[in-house]
């Protein structure tokens, strides 16, 4: 039986969840897709950590870098969202590309097999019990996703495909993810 391998990023306690991708109408809404492909747990956002990359409205965020969320209008596969403060497309223009994290219990509920990229970012990849390294990042890879690992002692970029057959238990609690074969690493 496949993985449902579908992940999630993050940042720290804030899950990154969605991409703002462009201004939406006259009244200052912006178009959001989001990361996971699921939009329900949007419905109901109070506010949301937006991370901005070169706009200039990033100096003038929220002290503490969250806004309000005034409205959410959920459509079959995006979503829009209006932002105190925000009221005309001049100013929703200057959050195009950024990120919306959320704190991870608003973020998409994570079903069996399925993980954040966060949590998987603080394993360390095993075989037989040897530390291979760190798993430092997971990138879609076409056909399946690929586990990026930083190679312990040579650090060297490995990428594996994150399936069944390349991998085995999962366990966060111990920071741990099992490589089924080391052939794959030579």
């Amino acid at each position: 039986m496949e993985k449902n391998t579908y992940l999630k990023s993050s940042t720290d306690d804030l899950l990154a969840s969605a991409i703002i991708r462009a201004p939406f109408g006259l009244d200052g809404y912006v178009k959001v897709e989001s990361l996971s492909g699921e939009l329900e747990h949007f419905a109901n956002l109070k506010r949301v950590y937006i991370q901005f990359y070169d706009s200039p409205y990033q100096k003038r965020t929220l002290s503490d870098g969250f806004f309000k969320v005034c409205s959410v209008i959920i459509r079959a596969r995006d979503i829009l969202m209006q932002f105190e403060g925000v009221t005309d497309p001049v100013v929703a223009k200057q959050f195009k590309s950024a990120t919306i994290l959320l704190p991870r219990d608003e973020a998409a509920p994570l079903y069996e097999g399925e993980y954040y990229i966060s949590d998987l970012c603080n394993c360390v990849l095993v075989y037989k019990g040897e530390k291979l390294g760190h798993i430092t990042n997971v990138i879609e890879g076409g056909s399946s996703y690929l586990i990026e690992l930083t190679e312990a002692g040579t650090n060297r970029l490995v990428y594996i495909p994150f399936n069944d057959e390349f991998i085995g238990e999962v366990n966060l609690e111990q920071f741990t993810v099992q490589l089924m074969h080391r052939w794959i690493l030579d």
